[in-house]
C-alpha cells in the first residue's frame, strides 16, 4: 500500500521532479546556504518544490482563475521558466542576471590567470579587436598571444524542467 503511494506521489508534477532533482551538487545550497541571503534561500527552496506563486501554479491549486502571464503585452502560461528565462517584458532583469553571473566567473579566471602568472587577456562581453567580421560580442575570450591559444566561451544561464534535460544542456555547452 504505501509503495503504491509512493509511486502515485512521485508520479505527481512537482513531487516527481522535487525527488528527481534533489541530491547532488545543485542543491548545495540547501544545507550549507551558499553565501545566499534568507529571502534568496526562500525563493531557491520554493522554487525547487515549484511552488513560487506564478498564475499556473495558483490556477492549478484553484486559487486563480486564469495561468496566463501577469505582464500586459505577454500571452503566455505563466511558468517559472517563462518568467525567469522566456517573458519579453523581463528581458532587462534575465540579461542583468546573465550578466552577473558572467561578472563572477570572470572575477575567478582572472584570480587563476593572476595566481598562476599568465600572460593571457581575458575580455567579457566585447568584440575580438583584431576581428574585421560581424561585431559580435563574445562572452569570454581569453587570449594569450604568446603561446597562440585563444579560449571562447559562451554563457547560458537555463531554466530545466527535468533533470535529464540539465545533463543535455551541459553536454552542449562542453
Amino acid at each position: 500500500m504505501k509503495i503504491r503511494h509512493q509511486t502515485r506521489w512521485k508520479g505527481l508534477v512537482d513531487q516527481g521532479k522535487t525527488v528527481r532533482v534533489h541530491g547532488g551538487s545543485g542543491s548545495k545550497f540547501v544545507t550549507n546556504g551558499a553565501g545566499l541571503s534568507d529571502a534568496e534561500h526562500r525563493f531557491g527552496i520554493q522554487a525547487r518544490l515549484n511552488q513560487v506563486d506564478t498564475d499556473s501554479v495558483l490556477k492549478r491549486h484553484r486559487l486563480w482563475s486564469n495561468h496566463h502571464c501577469r505582464a500586459p503585452t505577454c500571452s503566455s502560461a505563466e511558468t517559472l521558466a517563462h518568467v525567469l528565462n522566456h517573458c519579453t517584458p523581463n528581458m532587462v532583469s534575465i540579461r542583468q542576471r546573465h550578466d552577473d553571473a558572467l561578472e563572477k566567473i570572470g572575477t575567478q579566471i582572472r584570480t587563476a590567470l593572476t595566481r598562476d602568472k599568465s600572460s593571457a587577456e581575458l575580455r567579457l562581453n566585447q568584440t575580438v579587436p583584431e576581428y574585421t567580421g560581424a561585431a559580435l560580442r563574445l562572452d569570454i575570450v581569453s587570449r594569450d598571444v604568446a603561446a597562440k591559444t585563444v579560449v571562447i566561451a559562451d554563457l547560458a544561464i537555463t531554466f530545466e524542467d527535468q533533470s535529464s534535460g540539465a545533463r543535455h544542456s551541459s553536454l552542449q555547452l562542453s
